[in-house]
């Protein structure tokens, strides 16, 4: 089932939030994939299941790539409408200071 509006922007902001404790600040790291983020324990288990539901794409990131690179992608349920960017993040969100 796709997640509702709601639902995913609040589990959308959550993660975001978890991951930029961790990556706030840092400029040259590693590409970060989904089993980096679970095997250092990074997200909250109901975030972590929140990135691997199929209608929420997790797209690799590193250190090198632009802080306007999307690594989160939502899809919601059909018969929403809403503007796409509320239901992106992008690097810069997670690593900015």
């Amino acid at each position: 089932m796709c997640p509702a509006r709601d639902e995913a922007t609040t589990d959308l902001e959550l993660t975001v939030t978890q991951l930029h404790t961790y990556f706030r600040g840092k400029v040259e790291f590693p590409e970060v994939t989904l089993d980096a983020i679970e095997s250092m324990r990074l997200l909250r288990p109901a975030q972590l299941q929140f990135l691997k539901v199929p209608q929420v794409t997790f797209i690799p990131f590193a250190g090198s790539d632009p802080d306007e690179q999307v690594v989160i992608k939502v899809r919601l349920q059909k018969g929403f409408f809403t503007d796409p960017s509320n239901m992106e993040a992008t690097k810069g969100e997670i690593t900015r200071p």
